[in-house]
This record gives structure tokens, sequence and C-alpha cells, in this order.
């Protein structure tokens, strides 16, 4: 599965760029969650891989920052990179009995 966002700011390239990759402002997007650098182009690109909470697949995340008229056009695009598990149709969980 792949999800795509798209949104544009008033603020120069650069200075979103800035805002992105600054380690206070990524923490604070990445959290406690292991994450993987896979390729970075500096002021345009920031590859990564990451699993999100306890049994979401693990997927690739692409942050691309690209210059958009009088601004800049950020796109997060978000590729699961292992099948998130699946619940059979129809399917509920029944109560436990208690012995």
């Amino acid at each position: 599965m792949t999800v795509e966002r798209s949104r544009w700011y008033p603020e120069p390239p650069d200075v979103i760029w800035s805002r992105i990759v600054a380690p206070e402002t990524l923490a604070d997007w990445v959290g406690d969650r292991d994450a993987v650098v896979d390729d970075v182009v500096d002021g345009e690109r920031l590859v990564f891989t990451w699993q999100g909470d306890a049994g979401d697949p693990v997927s690739q995340v692409e942050i691309t920052v690209t210059p958009d008229g009088d601004g800049a056009r950020v796109t997060v695009i978000e590729h699961a990179l292992e099948p998130a598990p699946t619940v059979p149709i129809g399917f509920r969980p029944r109560a436990s009995a208690s012995v």
C-alpha cells in the first residue's frame, strides 16, 4: 500500500527543508521509533525506512521539497514494504470463557 500527501507552504524551499531535518522537528515526527536513513539529497529529498507502532508494516518514507510558485511543495510518500496483517471479513474475536 502507498499513501501520498502533498502540501504547499508560503516559505522558500530552503526554510522548509531546514525545518524538516532539524533534529528536534524530526525527532518529534519520528518519535521513539527506529528509523534508518536510506538517502538524502540535501535541500530536496529525505528517504528513510521505519516501522510505526507494533504490528504496523515496515515502510519507506520519501519526503521531497520542491519550489512551487512563491513557496515550496512538500510531498510525503510512504510505501509499505511488507504486507500489513489482515483479518478475515466477518471475523469477530470471541470472549474467553472463565473457568
